[in-house]
């Protein structure tokens, strides 16, 4: 009982500072994009090059044999949000997202007749070749190694409409929910001794 009083009182006070603290940290906010909104979107560019450069030398059979082009993702405004840089890779039927930033580096795919549904590529390439194992990218270089056996089977399992691979996606999907409710739970009931 006492720890709920003392959030009560917590929150209580929030609501009564609220017209103080809305325009202070709107100020704050526009003070900091004043002074470091320039440098936040060069460094956001340079991110992106320094990543469009990567995929250029470590995927270069996409360019070669496949003749990719390299688009910005226009979803996300620049400045990115902390470090990461985010980059399109085409070819014909396909895209490539390739995702980098605080320490993470993650491979999306997606059919290029629907855009704007993006896949993990480890996941996609777990159902159509179960030998392949789902695992997280750590370089460039695995992500070559999984692209370069599976390009003609990528184009292949996205370019049928509603496919076995559209309902096996649908179905892990709705696995992950199930796991992430589970997860929330567990947590929720040591946090809260539910």
């Amino acid at each position: 009982m006492k720890r709920k009083l003392s959030a009560r009182i917590f929150l209580t006070g929030l609501e009564l500072m609220k017209p103080i603290l809305v325009p202070i940290f709107w100020a704050l906010g526009k003070a900091y994009n004043v002074l470091f909104g320039p440098s936040d979107l060069r460094s956001s560019h340079s991110s992106e090059e320094q990543l469009r450069q990567k995929i250029r030398e470590n995927l270069s059979f996409l360019f070669d044999e496949y003749g990719a082009r390299i688009e910005s993702d226009q979803t996300l405004p620049h400045p990115r949000p902390f470090d990461y840089a985010v980059v399109i890779t085409s070819i014909q039927g396909l895209a490539f997202r390739f995702i980098r930033g605080r320490g993470e580096f993650t491979v999306q795919v997606s059919p290029t007749r629907i855009p704007l549904v993006w896949e993990d590529l480890t996941l996609v390439l777990n159902i159509i070749d179960p030998a392949f194992q789902q695992r997280d990218f750590s370089s460039f270089a695995d992500a070559a190694v999984a692209l370069k056996g599976h390009i003609a089977s990528l184009r292949e399992a996205f370019s049928a409409g509603e496919s076995e691979l559209q309902r096996r996606l649908s179905d892990a999907h709705i696995h992950e929910r199930v796991v992430i409710r589970q997860r929330e739970n567990e947590i929720n009931r040591r946090l809260y001794n539910i």
